[in-house]
């Protein structure tokens, strides 16, 4: 059965009939305008036969749309906005129906269908509120494609409007912070950043947004993620001048960023604590590791067994330590009942730590693969690094009303 539109008819039409006929009973009773609902007609043709007709209006279908959304079944959601979209683009629900739509895909993870709806929504009603919150759900989508430079655009777009709300530019000035990180400009990233703090502190009491809110938090977090990339970049090279400035230089990264990760804990946000606590761990092992890999001058075999055992006893215990802290955010999470991407990544690296720590054989195997040249991204392990930069899932955004609010 195909399905085909014939008639669309207006409420203005519908009106405009009642207004121009004349009453016949009672002339001096005031006529009632009556504003109805956009309905479409679609008629069911079947081998090329008109079987029957269906009349649909823009209310149903949108509270249809809403109903599929709110019960996550987004491909029928979606395939109702559209019907909104294209055949009622007249009515009070053709903003939210732009709006909706993009967060549907968004939850079906299709982050490049999303965007055209989005920068659609911005197009046609730039005034709008929609449009604003349409702009940041762009930056968003483009976060998840990691076009951190379409990102930026995306900001300095919303930067550029009027009527923000102090969460509004905290989030604005997170997002950039992360796309600059993304782009690997980290002063520009640590500036972002602390400017979404400062927002923040200034505020009007009324205005201050909670610090365990998720975009005050993140941007604490991405301090704290500049200054542990600045220490893990810096690594120990010979002549011993350079090395001992080599040491200061990476202590003081250290410590720096250590208490920016402490801070992200103390906000009080579950996710981004447990996401401290797993970086602080892995800065000891990355400490361990840069040690461990230290350039030495030529040794013979004798001589460079000596020098691992000697090495290895004066910095075990940073391995120790990171054990504690890993043990500290498994008990941290358990008490905030959280499973995420860093809870699951802190018992991994515990119980490879547990295992590296009472093998020797995994020791000698790491000191050997330094010795012939090999870099190391975790000890005890040749995986790769994970992805640490995942955001959180959060609670999935409902869907706007009639007005395009989110």
């Amino acid at each position: 059965m195909k399905r085909a539109l014939i008639l669309a008819l207006s409420a203005g039409i519908l009106a405009s009939a009642c207004t121009t006929s004349r009453p016949s009973v009672t002339p001096d009773l005031p006529v009632e305008n009556v504003e109805l609902d956009p309905t479409l007609i679609r008629a069911d043709v079947t081998d090329g036969q008109i079987t029957g007709s269906t009349v649909v209006d823009s209310t149903t279908v949108n509270r249809e749309a809403i109903r599929a959304y709110k019960k996550r079944r987004y491909d029928e959601a979606i395939a109702k906005y559209a019907i909104l979209i294209e055949s009622f683009p007249d009515s009070q629900y053709y903003l939210p129906a732009l709006y909706n739509s993009g967060l549907a895909y968004e939850q079906l993870g299709r982050w490049k269908d999303a965007l055209p709806l989005y920068e659609r929504l911005v197009q046609e009603q730039p005034g709008d509120d929609s449009a604003t919150d349409a702009l940041y759900r762009m930056a968003n989508c483009y976060g998840q494609l990691e076009e951190h430079e379409e990102v930026r655009k995306t900001v300095k777009r919303i930067l550029g409007r009027t009527g923000l709300s102090n969460y509004d530019l905290i989030e604005a000035h997170t997002r950039l912070g992360d796309a600059l990180y993304g782009l690997g400009r980290l002063s520009a990233a640590e500036d972002a950043y602390t400017d979404a703090l400062k927002i923040n502190q200034r505020a009007r009491p009324d205005e201050v947004v909670p610090e365990d809110s998720h975009f005050v938090v993140a941007a604490q977090y991405g301090i704290s993620r500049v200054y542990h990339d600045l220490f893990r970049a810096l690594k120990f090279q010979l002549p011993v001048e350079r090395m001992e400035k080599d040491m200061e230089d990476k202590i003081s990264l250290f410590m720096r960023a250590q208490t920016a990760y402490i801070r992200t804990m103390r906000k009080g946000n579950a996710h981004w604590a447990t996401a401290a606590g797993y970086h602080i761990g892995l800065m000891y092992e990355e400490m361990y590791r840069d040690l461990l890999a230290a350039e030495t001058p030529d040794l013979n075999d004798e001589e460079s067994q000596l020098y691992f055992e000697e090495l290895r006893a004066q910095i075990r215990p940073l391995m120790e330590r990171a054990l504690q802290i890993y043990e500290k955010n498994i008990t941290l999470s358990e008490r905030y009942n959280v499973d995420n991407d860093y809870t699951r990544k802190t018992q991994e690296s515990l119980e490879r730590l547990k295992r590296y720590i009472s093998d020797d054989k995994l020791q000698a195997s790491d000191e050997e693969r330094i010795r012939s040249g090999k870099t190391i991204e975790f000890i005890g392990t040749s995986d790769a690094a994970p992805d640490d930069r995942a955001a959180p899932a959060g609670g999935e955004e409902d869907p706007a009303d009639a007005k395009g609010g989110s």
